[in-house]
């Protein structure tokens, strides 16, 4: 939607039109298989593509690389937790306040989840990696040979979809018979 944003900058409808104490989800995705400094980069360069190639609600996606120190580890031999992708910052809509989110604001929302997610695919695909998705910490998917799984594209996306009343795209499912 041109003016929602600024490519690769903060929104500005998205001020204008939510209240500023509305609460944010995160949607995260990182490769969830080994990385090796190839993928870090390849990974690096796909967030940064994906940020300037349309204008975000709020903000692009950053990119994450970090490494978790294991505090307590029952085995000596476990190597600490490596996180490489990226994270989608967007507005909140649970309940109660998916209310107060104008239909157009949702419908954004939506389409910067949809360019995303093929965005990961196409990345899972070329480097035969499977890319795991959270939304506020709960693990929601995964791409895995440059398919997402139903979870994503049913659950996800077919279901937000619809609630915006509008017919599944090339991405979405249709009905099943």
């Amino acid at each position: 939607m041109p003016g929602v944003g600024t490519p690769g900058g903060s929104g500005i409808l998205a001020s204008m039109a939510i209240a500023p104490e509305h609460p944010t989800v995160q949607l995260l995705f990182y490769i969830h298989d080994d990385v090796n400094p190839l993928l870090v980069e390849s990974m690096r360069q796909l967030v940064s593509d994906l940020g300037t190639s349309r204008t975000w609600l709020l903000e692009p996606p950053a990119f994450v690389d970090a490494t978790d120190a294991l505090e307590a580890a029952d085995n000596p031999e476990d190597l600490p937790l490596h996180t490489v992708g990226g994270l989608l910052e967007q507005h909140s809509l649970l309940p109660p306040w998916g209310d107060d989110v104008p239909p157009e604001v949702d419908r954004t929302m939506f389409e910067e989840t949809r360019a995303t997610i093929a965005a990961l695919s196409a990345f899972s695909a070329r480097h035969g990696v499977e890319i795991a998705l959270e939304l506020h910490d709960e693990f929601i998917g995964a791409i895995t040979g440059g398919v997402p799984d139903d979870a994503i594209l049913e659950g996800l996306l077919g279901e937000w979809e619809r609630a915006l009343g509008t017919p599944p795209t090339a991405m979405t499912p249709r009905p099943r018979p």
